[in-house]
Parts: C-alpha cells; structure tokens; sequence
C-alpha cells in the first residue's frame, strides 16, 4: 500500500513539473514585450526578477524530466508488480474478466500446439494390443522375452485377484490397481520386436488394471531435438502428461544425451517418473551399451527401473519364419527354393554392422517383390507362379 501511494505522488509530482514549466512558458511568452520595456524604460531589477524567474522555471521542468520519469517508472514497477516480477492487478487468475481468461488459455494452446502439436500427438498415440495372450504367442523367437513377459503378467493378474479377493468386489472399468512402479528397459539390437513387445506389455497392464487407458505413446530419443533454451523441460512434461493413464515408449533412448540438453530431459523424466508413478509406466529402448550409459548418466534413473528384458538377434530360422509370415501377408507364398536363397542372402547380410534383423528382412522382401513383378511381366516365370515368390526373385547382394 505505501509503495502504491509512493507511486501516486511521483505522478502528481511529475505532472506538476510539466505543468509550472508549460504555464512559465506561456507567461513569459505572453509578457516578453512587456517585460522587455520595462527594461529598456530603466526598471532593470524587477523585470529581470520576472524574467530570470520564469526561465529558472522552465529550465527546472526540462531538466528533472528524465530524472522524474525514472523514478516514478521505477516506483510503478515496485507498485505493480510482486517479488516474483507477476502483475498485482492481473497476476491472480480468478480476478480476470472472461475475456482475459479467454485471450490467456488462447495463447497457453498456441504455445502447446507449437511444442506437441495435435497432429503429431496423434501420430505418436497408438493403441495397447487387444489380445496380448495371442499376440506375444504368435511372436517369432524370442523364448527369453516372451518367459519373462509371461511371468510378469501372471504377477499382474495374481495381484489383481488378490486385491478383489480382499476387497470382495470387481475392479470398475477405469480404476486401476494399487501397485509398486513398473518401468522398464528393452535392451538389443534394432528389429528385435521391442515397439511390439511394448504395445503387448501395454495390453497386458491394461488387461491387468495397472493403467487407465489401453494406450501406448511412442517417440524415440531424437523427440528431443530443436527445442529452444528453457523450454526442454515444458516439452518434456507435455510429452508425459499426454501419455497420462497409459503407457509412454521411448526407443533409442540413448540419444537424448546427444544432446545440450539431454541431462534436463533426464532430470525431467525422472522426476515425473516418481511424481506420478501410480498413473503413468515408461518404456525405454535401444542398444546394449548405449542404453547402460544412459541408466548410468542420472542416479535417480536405474533406481526406478523395475524390469529389464534383453532382446536378442534372431536366429537364421526365426528370420526364415519372419520372411514367410511377411510373404503370407501379402498373399504370396514362399518356395523352397526362395527359401534356401533366402537363407544364403541372410546370412551375409548378418555381418554387416548396420544389420536390423526383422527390418532387414522387411528391405529383403520388397525387393524380392519388385524383383517378382519384373519377373512377372517380362513373363520370367510361369502364369500359375504369380503368386509364389522363388529363387529367381532375390536380387543379387551388395
């Protein structure tokens, strides 16, 4: 209150010395001849009393402008504004008309859209798988995973009988079992099946009433990047706060320490994990060894870490199978003779640094497709065979 009052009379004070300089300015205007021939009649003294007066007066009033000014603009700061630098007259929400409210949440959505625009949120939430008994069945290899998988969701469902046993009721639709944190780390290399075990592990957590919503939100560690200094963390808690109530997937983790800004996304990430625990699971994924660097980087990280699961390179077999399921789809089928070729190619392409298992295979078979159709038209192969891929069909190996 007494800086308000401060405030007040600085401008009063302010507008008083512009007033005394502007009225001595019009007087001494109006009066010069005046004055100017009681001078020259020989009354010198009280004329210049006048004169130097009025100059005196102006003078004043130009001079403590700028330093008038910095004051009372320092007071209004003081005035209006609390310790925390926020508006006391617009600072408090509750206090504003409608349409301010309106013009506030107007740009809240505009800087929301800017870092996690709705287009892209869309693209990045998927839906937990519906079966995830059938689906992790189905899975091709992965004997280690797919055990350790099932003993977590017998766990899952031994813990929600147990706690409707000793509550003598059904759990409703979207309340969700009282539990211990359960994030988790994929390690292997890539095309190993990690998004897929994830959108399984997701239906099995919702199946299980561990999450609300059978959802899984996927990005991977280069979400991270382009974001402007101060706004990592904002970023970081929307990407959170949109995957709430289900599941957030983050493969190739360890790029988030590529960049300037990686150990606030970590320092983030950590705190949300523990801040809401009960209504949000994460996922990281990636290589081996880069993904212990990233665990090791933030103390607070390992710690909350429940479950680790190691992905393994598939075996020529499984890629075989992979191979097939992907021709099946498609409506082809595989010959022998396709397939022995397709072991040969495999195996080369094993040895190579940039191998991607399941995706490697997925390059395999379109170009076995393209190489089919030309095969087709140039009528390479028989009528009958247009729907069986054969030994012809693979291209030579770079």
């Amino acid at each position: 209150m007494k800086k308000e009052l401060t405030y007040r009379i600085s401008i009063i004070i302010s507008a008083l010395s512009i007033g005394i300089g502007a009225i001595s300015f019009v007087i001494l205007l109006n009066r010069f001849q005046e004055e100017m021939s009681e001078i020259m009649a020989g009354h010198i003294t009280m004329a210049h009393i006048k004169v130097l007066f009025f100059v005196v007066l102006i003078i004043g009033s130009i001079v403590s402008y700028k330093p008038l000014e910095r004051w009372r603009k320092e007071l209004r700061d003081e005035a209006e504004y609390d310790e925390n630098g926020i508006s006391k007259k617009h600072g408090n929400f509750k206090d504003l008309s409608g349409e301010e409210r309106r013009l506030i949440e107007q740009q809240k959505m505009i800087d929301r859209e800017r870092l996690l625009s709705t287009p892209v949120l869309k693209k990045i939430t998927h839906k937990g798988t519906e079966d995830p008994v059938k689906e992790m069945e189905q899975l091709i290899g992965l004997t280690k995973v797919k055990e350790q998988m099932r003993q977590m969701a017998a766990r899952m469902q031994y813990e929600m009988e147990e706690y409707e046993k000793r509550n003598k009721k059904k759990l409703k639709r979207n309340q969700t079992l009282p539990h211990s944190a359960m994030h988790m780390c994929f390690y292997g290399p890539p095309g190993t099946g990690k998004t897929t075990c994830a959108r399984i592990m997701t239906g099995y957590l919702y199946k299980y009433r561990y999450i609300r919503k059978n959802t899984c939100v996927e990005v991977d560690g280069n979400f991270f990047r382009d974001v402007s200094a101060g706004e990592t963390s904002k970023k970081t808690k929307m990407l959170i706060q949109a995957a709430m109530g289900g599941v957030l997937f983050i493969d190739e983790a360890y790029a988030i320490l590529e960049e300037r800004s990686g150990q606030e996304v970590i320092a983030t990430i950590v705190k949300e994990m523990e801040d809401k625990r009960d209504d949000i699971i994460l996922i990281f994924a990636g290589y081996d060894r880069e993904m212990k660097q990233l665990i090791n980087s933030n103390p607070g990280l390992e710690s909350r870490i429940k479950y680790n699961l190691w992905f393994g390179n598939y075996t020529i077999n499984d890629l075989s199978e992979i191979f097939r399921l992907m021709a099946n789809k498609e409506g082809y089928t595989v010959s022998y003779d396709m397939d022995v070729v397709f072991r040969d190619r495999i195996e080369k392409e094993m040895h190579k640094s940039n191998f991607g298992n399941a995706r490697t295979v997925r390059t395999i078979f379109e170009k076995c497709i393209d190489q089919h159709a030309t095969n087709v038209i140039d009528q390479n192969i028989a009528p009958n065979d247009r729907y069986i891929l054969k030994g012809v069909d693979m291209p030579a190996f770079r």
